[in-house]
This record gives C-alpha cells, sequence and structure tokens, in this order.
C-alpha cells in the first residue's frame, strides 16, 4: 500500500511539474529605427491615430502582432481611411508600447509580406502622451499640417460573449482539474481498501 501511494505520489510532482516548467524561446533585438528621412521615404502610410480596439489576437501573435484599431486623427502620407488596422509586436523582445485603448500615436509604417501593416520597436513611431512627445514633436513639424482622411469607415468588432469566453485559454485549468479528480478518487478507493 505504501508503494501505490509513494508511487501516485511521484507521478503527482511529475504532472505538476509539466505544468509549472513550459520553456520557451527568446530572441533578442537590437535595432536602431530610420531617422526622419529614411522613414518618410521608406513608409508607404504617415499618420497619428488614437486607439480605439484591440482586438482579438491571433494564436501566432507573436510572430505577426496583435491586431490594434486606430482612428486616424491627422494624415500625412498614402492613408485615405478614417481608421486603420495595425499589427502591433508587444510580446518578443522587439516590442512597441503595449497598445492601451485611447492613447495616441504618430506612426510611420509599411506593408508586411502578409500584408499587414506593423509597428514594433524597430519601426519609427511614438506614442504622443508619453516621453516621447518631444521627438514626436519634431516629427509633426516637419511633416506639415497634413489631411483628414476623406473615406470613412468602421472596422470596430462586436464582441458577444461566446468570443469573450474564447479569449481564455482553458486547456491547462481543465487538464489539472481531470487530474486532481482521478488522484482524488485514487486515493479515496485506496483509503477504502484499508479500511
Amino acid at each position: 500500500m505504501k508503494r501505490i501511494t509513494k508511487i501516485l505520489q511521484c507521478i503527482l510532482i511529475f504532472l505538476f511539474s509539466i505544468f509549472i516548467y513550459i520553456p520557451s524561446t527568446s530572441h533578442a533585438c537590437y535595432c536602431i529605427g530610420p531617422d526622419f528621412d529614411e522613414a518618410l521615404a521608406q513608409s508607404e502610410i504617415i499618420f497619428t491615430g488614437k486607439i480605439v480596439e484591440v482586438q482579438h489576437p491571433r494564436e501566432d501573435a507573436k510572430e505577426f502582432g496583435t491586431p490594434v484599431l486606430f482612428e486616424v486623427t491627422q494624415a500625412f502620407k498614402g492613408i485615405e481611411t478614417s481608421q486603420i488596422i495595425m499589427n502591433i509586436f508587444t510580446t518578443s523582445d522587439c516590442a512597441y508600447h503595449p497598445p492601451i485603448i485611447g492613447s495616441e500615436h504618430l506612426i510611420y509604417t509599411s506593408l508586411n509580406e502578409e500584408g499587414n501593416y506593423f509597428v514594433y520597436e524597430c519601426t519609427r513611431a511614438f506614442r504622443l502622451d508619453s516621453a516621447e512627445f518631444v521627438l514626436a514633436q519634431e516629427d509633426l513639424k516637419k511633416l506639415g499640417e497634413g489631411y483628414q482622411p476623406t473615406e470613412i469607415i468602421d472596422l470596430t468588432q462586436t464582441k458577444d460573449k461566446d468570443s469573450e469566453e474564447k479569449d481564455f485559454n482553458y486547456s491547462y485549468i481543465l487538464a489539472s482539474s481531470v487530474i486532481i479528480v482521478i488522484l482524488f478518487l485514487l486515493f479515496k478507493r485506496l483509503g477504502k481498501k484499508q479500511s
């Protein structure tokens, strides 16, 4: 009986150690972002905008970024729509600021290989409600007055209850619960046999 108990304890410790230690890969990032003239020449679109919505990230968000909806407040180059979705890298060493609804940014960007606009640490972008405001002011002076978007669109996603429930990954909780119930039943059964 003691042997079975020790085996079950070892199995329990092993299973919990799997959930505690989940290795992850890390990536180093070092870059010097482009200066104003380079960014102006290389960027397809330049605008200031306010974050309206942080959309449901793809499962491969670490690789492709989190979709963030911007309301364009002033356009400087290449954008005619009132809203745009940008993929912001927030989960890697090359991450840009975490997206906060209501925060304003000056963004320089182009399409990536997947056909999406993106922002990460190495692109020229400034959060206007932070210490970067001074740097952004210099760029805004050079960019001039800009223009208002002419095509008014609405790209907001309406979340229903089902999609909100999918936002949380229940796999670890479910697996842990099943293991605990099985072990509880085994210990209970072994206890009855000893009596």
